[in-house]
């Protein structure tokens, strides 16, 4: 069901293009019709023309409206991919899309002067493209720390993209080892990193509350530890 409450914040947007990567996922940009501000590092819903919504980060900076950017990988089994596949199967014929948003209050505005750490799990980099999009135009100076794990190498699908943010932004890409999964887990709990200031997890809830789990043991005194998830998928 959709929130009555969000109906008012419906807004129409053109596809303007969708570029497939090989590891599957969707780069997927859109322009929006009217006044749309959303924060770095919150989310929008893709309304289906059924009435169902997919939750997809915001991958663009605000200083990119009114051009929006999202990622998306197919999951089977989960509905809302099943709606977002049915809409992408439909897109040639349906440009025309109705975003719902934004939402989350997991949002990062910069320059920052505190200790920033984002650690994401697969497609969860889309939200720290949002934040690394934004951080970068506001000319940001003090050094972010961003951790990607994924299942397969293959997936490191922004990779470049990251790297051009080399001035300040800390980046480790990090690969699952067989038969064990989330490696930003175990590289923090091999590491013994000292962590601290805001941390921010993205991904899905196993990989966030695996993370977490870990943080809860190194993280230093004060340390804030951030995730949506932690509000639609609470423990």
């Amino acid at each position: 069901m959709i929130d009555p409450r969000a109906v008012s914040r419906r807004i129409a947007a053109h596809v303007t293009s969708i570029t497939h990567h090989d590891s599957g996922v969707r780069r997927i940009t859109l322009a929006l019709e009217r006044s749309f501000r959303h924060r770095p590092g919150q989310y929008l819903n893709i309304v289906h023309p059924d009435g169902g919504v997919i939750p997809l980060s915001i991958a663009s900076a605000p200083e990119r409206l009114p051009e929006i950017e999202l990622h998306y990988r197919p999951t089977p089994g989960v509905a809302a991919a099943e709606l977002m596949d049915d809409l992408l199967a439909h897109t040639r014929i349906r440009t025309d899309w109705t975003i719902d948003g934004p939402h989350g209050n997991v949002v990062v505005e910069g320059p920052t002067s505190e200790a920033l750490w984002l650690i994401a799990g697969g497609t969860g980099i889309a939200q720290c493209c949002g934040i690394a999009d934004h951080l970068d135009r506001v000319g940001q100076v003090q050094p972010v720390t961003l951790l990607w794990s994924v299942t397969d190498p293959l997936h490191f699908y922004c990779d470049s993209q990251l790297r051009a943010f080399t001035r300040w932004l800390s980046y480790r890409p990090l690969t699952d080892a067989p038969g064990r999964q989330n490696a930003a887990a175990m590289w923090l709990r091999q590491t013994r990193t000292i962590v601290g200031g805001r941390i921010i997890l993205s991904g899905s809830p196993g990989f966030v509350y695996a993370v977490e789990h870990v943080l809860r043991d190194i993280a230093i005194e004060g340390a804030s530890i951030e995730s949506d998830v932690f509000s639609y998928a609470p423990r």
